[in-house]
């Protein structure tokens, strides 16, 4: 139902999509450990490979990828 990715700094990442199953659309959120801002990044199909980078002026990040419950 959902991935969770901490990246310790500013970095890249590649993911398969298709990983999380029960629908057609992941939400993907970036979370801000510093604070907790959460900042939704979108809604992507449930297939392929799909690259994340990390918000360039956070110490770390993490990536919080779930099916979309509405799709």
């Amino acid at each position: 139902d959902w991935i969770i990715v901490y990246l310790p700094g500013a970095d890249n990442i590649s993911l398969k999509m298709d990983k999380i199953t029960g629908g057609e659309q992941v939400k993907a959120t970036w979370i801000d450990p510093v604070n907790g801002t959460r900042t939704l990044i979108g809604n992507f199909p449930a297939s392929g490979t799909r690259s994340f980078s990390s918000p360039k002026t956070w110490e770390d990040a993490i990536l919080l990828l779930e099916k979309n419950r509405f799709s």
